[in-house]
């Protein structure tokens, strides 16, 4: 008898099946790619506070347990503003102080019918995203080389409908890195004269006698 056992032969839907392996990992992969930048756009949507802090506040924010079901919650509710709402409420007025402190909301408007249409279509995405995490195996024929193809095919079509819903959420994160970018470009500028005008008022007269 050898000393090295033969290995048993690949079935014939081996290599099929790998194929529907990978696609579902490039499927599960785009869903996360979507939730992090998702989570990410939330993170920074509503800022109040000493500047010091956001920071860790952002931070938290980003690592916090979040699945898409409740980021897709709070993304409808809260980043979408409808036209018909009207401009929103006024921050409440604090008391002053010395201390600087940043306040900033950012949504999006939207009319009362692309908001009916954007909630549906992220309501398919969550669907399609449990059915591929919870149900796919069990709903699938991965034993058999047809339907391995089937599964693929399914897969592909997939991948189109989450990479999609990927490419517009990275247009709108684009846009709105943009607008901080220029809000924080303007605040700097602002900080910086206001330090200046401070050192200008805090020195001391000189006295020039004739």
């Amino acid at each position: 008898m050898s000393d090295f056992e033969t290995l048993p032969a690949e079935p014939p839907y081996a290599a099929a099946q790998r194929e529907v392996q990978r696609r579902l990992g490039r499927c599960l992969i785009r869903l996360q790619q979507y939730e992090r930048l998702l989570k990410s756009m939330l993170a920074y949507r509503e800022l109040d506070g000493d500047p010091a802090q956001l920071r860790a506040v952002v931070k938290a924010r980003m690592t916090a347990i979040k699945t898409l079901g409740p980021l897709i919650e709070e993304f409808t509710k809260n980043a979408l503003q409808l036209n018909s709402q009207g401009p929103r409420k006024a921050a409440p007025k604090r008391k002053a102080s010395d201390k600087a402190r940043i306040r900033m909301t950012q949504t999006i408007a939207v009319s009362p019918e692309n908001h009916k249409v954007i909630c549906a279509q992220l309501a398919e995405l969550l669907a399609l995203r449990n059915h591929l995490v919870h149900h796919f195996v069990a709903a699938s024929d991965l034993w058999s080389e047809s339907g391995c193809a089937q599964a693929a095919s399914y897969l592909e079509e997939s991948f189109r409908a989450i990479d999609a819903h990927y490419l517009s959420l990275r247009e709108m994160s684009t846009a709105a890195n943009a607008l901080l970018a220029e809000l924080s470009h303007q605040l700097t500028d602002e900080l910086t004269q206001a330090e200046s005008i401070s050192s200008t008022s805090q020195q001391p007269l000189r006295r020039y006698d004739a």
